[in-house]
Formats: C-alpha cells, structure tokens, sequence
C-alpha cells in the first residue's frame, strides 16, 4: 500500500479524495476512526445505532466497490475518550503497512494524532480545509472524473448532514501542516 487515507467520519474522505483515489485505487487504503453510529440518517430518524452502522457500513462497501479499492476499514471508537488507543492502533497500522504517504482528514483531534506520529518521517496531509502559505498537493479532476465523483453521491443514504451531499471540489487540496 502506497497512500493511507484517515477519516474521522465515514463520508468526508469521499468528498475530498475520492477523485485522487479513484486514478489508482490500489495504491490506496481507507481508515475510518469513528463508529459514526450515533447521528441519525437524513432520510430516516428513527433507525436504531446498530441500523445506522449498517447502512453506513453498506454505503462505504458500495463505494469502495464502485472506486475499486480493497481495503476500508473502521476502527469503530466511539468516543474521543481513548485517545491513547486511537494514536496506539493507527501507529500500529503505519508501523504494519508502511504507507508512502498519509492522508488525514482536518479535525482537531486527527491534528493532534499526526503530531504524534509524524516522528514516523512520513509526508502527511490534511484534507478538508484551505489554507494560504502552506505546501499543498493539487489533485485536479477531469470533467469526467468530476462527474464520476458526483455519481459517488448517490451510493450515500446513510449521511446525517447534507454536507456531504454537495460542493464536491473539482480541484482536491491536500496540506501539508
């Protein structure tokens, strides 16, 4: 595996690096830190955590398949509460896998971690934010690539936000921080 790609949330990495992700996806794997079980669906409120899960679980198979990447997991935390085990387990899978580059989306806490691990000398970027006077990795879609990205949309019935549903960038930014 060349690319690791850290998601907070189960939907955010497919808004933002799906399109880079899509060009090679065997060079790349996606984790996912939290159960993201707990926020309601759009569409339906009433659904239990365990239903929750398992749409989620179903959207991120259908569009793993669609991009054709192997390997998406969800480390399944549910809270921030075990901080030391989340750095512990995500140190864990980049001591195993020995990714060429990390990708993480821009959250506090994912912050925080990657000052940890950056002592692995692996270039990390964060995605999900713009930045003035900072490195920044470039991925610009094709028309087509765009639109094969927007039909990535329609796999999504489990999102609790209609942020993921919309603004797909045609240029995708990674920073490097």
């Amino acid at each position: 595996m060349k690319n690791l790609i850290v998601s907070w949330d189960s939907y955010s990495w497919i808004k933002f690096c799906s399109g880079m992700v899509a060009r090679n996806p065997e060079d790349y794997k996606v984790m996912i830190i939290y159960s993201d079980d707990e926020a309601p669906l759009l569409s339906c409120k009433e659904l239990c955590k365990e239903a929750i899960y398992a749409q989620r679980r179903h959207d991120l198979f259908s569009v793993g398949k669609s991009l054709g990447i192997k390997h998406i997991s969800n480390l399944n935390y549910d809270s921030i509460q075990d901080f030391s085990s989340i750095i512990a387990n995500i140190q864990i899978n980049i001591m195993l896998q020995k990714p060429m580059n990390i990708f993480y989306q821009n959250k506090k806490i994912l912050n925080s971690l990657f000052n940890e691990i950056s002592k692995f000398n692996i270039p990390t970027y964060s995605f999900g934010i713009n930045l003035n006077d900072v490195e920044c990795l470039e991925v610009e879609l094709t028309t087509e690539e765009l639109e094969n990205k927007n039909k990535l949309k329609s796999m999504l019935i489990g999102v609790n936000d209609k942020f993921y549903l919309s603004g797909y960038p045609k240029t995708e930014k990674f920073f490097k921080l």
